[in-house]
């Protein structure tokens, strides 16, 4: 069985919304961040990947694959349920996934994935329990890690923010702001 490129899934992703793109058509693209800003005691880090476009009726079409991680360095003992959200500017998710990491207090790891709705404005965060019981022993969450395929025909900017999610308010314990840019010609 082959491995699918970046060029593939993109290709299979579009004809699921009908539309038909071959992935000889899409083109590299080179990506520079022009800012970026962390805060918080939660450590997110966001690395692009791969970066394809289409020419289409005199505009282009960019494809981006993106990877994060959240390092959460201490357990929430007393914490249940939290948040992560990814808010992106004027893109549409073709695909995304979190990975959960849980630690239990025996070193033992538990995975866990998770998804959510795909929408243009990226404002439906995921939401995770903080604990798992599993097998009678407890396990913490100690980190995510995940994956997103961005389409747009702009540059991207991207803001991630971990959260408590608490009765009344939601406490920032985490916070990315990243804008990125393409070295790309427009008049090829």
């Amino acid at each position: 069985m082959e491995t699918l490129t970046f060029r593939d899934f993109v290709s299979l992703l579009e004809l699921h919304d009908n539309k038909i793109v071959q992935p000889e058509d899409l083109i590299s693209s080179d990506v520079y961040q022009l800012i970026e800003i962390k805060e918080g005691v939660v450590s997110i880090v966001v690395r692009l990947v791969e970066t394809i476009h289409f020419n289409e009726g005199g505009s282009k079409t960019f494809y981006t694959k993106f990877e994060y991680t959240v390092d959460i360095q201490k357990p929430m003992f007393w914490q249940s349920r939290d948040e992560f959200k990814i808010i992106f500017n004027n893109w549409y998710s073709l695909f995304e996934y979190a990975k959960l990491h849980y630690t239990s207090s025996k070193g033992e790891v538990y995975e866990q994935y998770i998804t959510r709705k795909k929408t243009s404005s990226g404002v439906v965060p995921f939401e995770f329990a903080v604990r798992q019981k599993i097998d009678g022993d407890t396990y913490y969450l100690s980190g995510i890690s995940g994956l997103a395929i961005m389409k747009s025909q702009h540059n991207l900017s991207l803001y991630l923010g971990y959260n408590h999610k608490q009765f009344i308010t939601n406490n920032v314990l985490g916070e990315h702001w990243s804008d990125w840019n393409w070295d790309i010609n427009f008049n090829e």
